[in-house]
Formats: C-alpha cells, sequence, structure tokens
C-alpha cells in the first residue's frame, strides 16, 4: 500500500519533527519570550481545564474569559519571566556545584 504525496515522508522530517525543530530554534535564540509564552498558554489552558472541572461539580457556573485572558497575562507577565530568572539562577548556582556523574 502506497502513502499519497502528502502523507509520504520527507527528508526532514514529518510535521512534528519540523515543528520541534523550529521550537528548538526559537528557544535558542529567544529563551525569555518562548518561556513566557509557554507560561501563558499553560496558565489559560490550566483555567479552561478548572472552568470544565468547576462546570461538571457546578452546572450552573459560567465560563469567565476574562479570568482566562488574566490566568493567560499571568503566565506571560509573571510566571515565565520569574521562572527564567529563577532557572538561570539555578543553572549557575546549583547546577554548577553538583558534580556530573
Amino acid at each position: 500500500m502506497q502513502h499519497g504525496g502528502s502523507m509520504g515522508h520527507s527528508s526532514s522530517g514529518g510535521p512534528l519533527r519540523r515543528a520541534l525543530a523550529l521550537g528548538s530554534h526559537l528557544y535558542q535564540r529567544h529563551p525569555l519570550l518562548i518561556k513566557c509564552v509557554t507560561s501563558g498558554i499553560g496558565f489559560a489552558f490550566g483555567d479552561v481545564l478548572t472552568h470544565l472541572a468547576a462546570a461538571r461539580a457546578r452546572p450552573m457556573t459560567r465560563y469567565s474569559p476574562r479570568r482566562t485572558a488574566l490566568m493567560a497575562a499571568a503566565g506571560l507577565c509573571v510566571a515565565g519571566p520569574a521562572g527564567h530568572v529563577f532557572l538561570g539562577w539555578m543553572e549557575q548556582h546549583v547546577m554548577a556545584a553538583t558534580p556530573m556523574r
């Protein structure tokens, strides 16, 4: 059974491999930006999941897009930069003192 043209494998890998390569490239060039954006997305996704769980527990609970936006902003503007700084500190002070095996 043959695969069609768009389903075949290209020499550079599949779409997932290309997306991961692009993400790695962007992370190497803009680590703070990537950490902030992924943190914002994670916070928003977590808030949507929380809304869904609350709606199952209390069916009259209404979804709040404002709250999701605020959570995304908290991830983007607070948690992302704070995590970047903290991990940088950890790499310099903790990881440098830990012997490699």
